[in-house]
């Protein structure tokens, strides 16, 4: 899995990477 930062970015995480960061920030 990428890094956090790199979840944010569609290229490497797309949505899926935002949810689970969305879920670790909340």
């Amino acid at each position: 899995m990428p890094h956090p930062e790199r979840a944010c970015d569609p290229a490497t995480g797309g949505t899926d990477g935002r949810s689970m960061l969305n879920a670790l920030l909340n």
